[in-house]
């Protein structure tokens, strides 16, 4: 096997709470990946990202702070989490602060030299060469000679850091082929390709507790994200490609969306990250499976994750999951929920509505495919010609009394989502409902269901006889 069909070495950031992994992470990345704050515990999943730079290629995993004492029952998910993750790892990477490691340090120590995988010991927020020698003392006189002393937030010493992962770990260099053909940075992919842009990226979000991160790891078989009944387990966005029929996709696990009103308060300032990364990954995303728990039932506030899909423009479906946990279900209770939800969502009308279930996977093979099939339908593209005989003909199914609102011709100026323009004599004529019926009509010739549709309405003179 080449080593370009060869999956990149994994390597991995562990340590105490608040020692500045996640600041690492995105130094070493060169965006803001994780959410970093002084807040200690902050991070709860494990956060990975694939890393191409200085002719070397690996996967590079943020992991939470080891240090809990007596942990919850969320926090003790998360160590569980964290060393099953360490242990599968080909480099790891042991952060600590300096002017000395403290107890908890020596705990670590001893326990992954039990994991025989190769570490790195890196001292973090050694901020100048002039304190290095003071600030690594304690290290050196412990027995760690190869300690590496660094600054995550200053950037200091991380092109030495990389150096030395090198020398530990010869897998991470790439071919100058490879060095040439191949993007530079990309978030965490568990299937690697050639192309920058080969993978489907599909966002699920949801209010808290709806089931995003079972619905995440049973698409991956893998467990990346915590799965609790804790609301606002997950904190950051997760992400990772699987392959379905052999396309990679790649899926996003969101936080669960909040009420404004909460995160006014100094001590939710992490979810108001929370929910920056999450509209980030709403508007970055190409589908989003908005995920409404059957149980639970549609709240208002599951409107107000709604509208940011529409906000956004994005090409959606509306998953129910934990539908294999109602009871008393009977064959008209899937078109009571759906009507359900079109009362909530009025614009629904025009979205998919798959009823499904995380935990033991019923319809998720729907799922996926009525995802490939928004991805496809976002590529129609009609010819003006065709537009315009479609205009005419839906035109002339217009009252008398709407003659006012005289369409020259319409063309798609943009796909992805489609977008159309539209030459009219009088824009003040041309009322919102009109262009909502010629919307609900080009939807409905070219089965665009889930698809945004945009039309935009330009005046042009001509004479009446035009």
């Amino acid at each position: 096997m080449s080593r370009k069909n060869k999956k990149p070495a994994r390597v991995a950031i562990c340590g105490r709470r608040n020692a500045g992994k996640s600041t690492l992470l995105n130094a070493i990345f060169g965006k803001k990946r994780a959410i970093t704050d002084r807040t200690p515990g902050l991070t709860r999943d494990i956060i990975e990202v694939e890393v191409r730079k200085h002719g070397l290629h690996f996967l590079l995993s943020d992991t939470p702070g080891l240090d809990i004492e007596n942990p919850d029952e969320l926090e003790d998910m998360a160590l569980k989490n964290a060393m099953e993750h360490l242990r599968k790892m080909d480099l790891i990477l042991l952060l600590m602060e300096g002017p000395s490691p403290v107890q908890y340090d020596f705990f670590l120590i001893d326990l992954l030299r039990k994991f025989a995988i190769p570490v790195i010991y890196v001292v973090n927020k050694v901020d100048s060469a002039e304190r290095e020698s003071d600030e690594m003392e304690e290290f050196y006189r412990i027995g760690l000679k190869d300690a590496i002393g660094v600054s995550a937030e200053g950037r200091r010493n991380l092109s030495t850091l990389l150096e030395l992962m090198a020398d530990k770990l010869p897998g991470l260099a790439e071919s100058s082929r490879e060095q040439k053909d191949l993007p530079q940075t990309k978030e965490i992919s568990t299937v690697i390709s050639d192309s920058a842009d080969e993978d489907l990226r599909i966002a699920i979000v949801g209010r808290p507790n709806s089931g995003k991160s079972s619905l995440f790891n049973r698409l991956l078989q893998k467990e990346l994200s915590l799965v609790s009944d804790v609301p606002g387990t997950t904190r950051d966005t997760v992400d990772s490609i699987f392959t379905y029929n052999g396309r990679p996709i790649r899926i996003v696990d969101t936080a669960g969306l909040r009420r404004s009103k909460f995160l006014k308060k100094e001590k939710h300032r992490v979810d108001f990250y929370s929910i920056s990364r999450t509209l980030r990954a709403i508007k970055d995303s190409r589908i989003v499976i908005h995920l409404i728990d059957a149980l639970e039932g549609i709240t208002d506030f599951d409107k107000k994750i709604s509208a940011s899909i529409v906000k956004y423009k994005k090409p959606c479906l509306i998953a129910v999951n934990k539908w294999d946990a109602v009871s008393d279900k009977t064959e008209k209770s899937i078109e009571e929920y759906e009507d359900r939800i079109h009362f909530f969502f009025p614009h629904s009308e025009n979205i998919p509505i798959i009823f499904c279930s995380a935990k033991s996977g019923q319809r998720l093979d729907k799922l996926i495919q009525a995802c490939l099939q928004l991805d496809e339908k976002m590529k129609t593209r009609i010819t003006t010609a065709k537009l315009n005989n479609l205009i005419r003909l839906w035109n002339g199914q217009l009252k008398a009394t709407q003659a006012r609102a005289k369409i020259f011709y319409a063309t798609q100026a943009e796909n992805e989502p489609p977008e159309f323009v539209f030459f009219v004599r009088d824009k003040k004529a041309f009322r919102g409902n009109f262009s909502a019926f010629f919307e609900n009509k080009i939807r409905k010739e070219y089965s665009l269901e889930g698809i945004p549709i945009s039309i935009h309405i330009r005046e042009k003179s001509g004479n009446e006889n035009d």
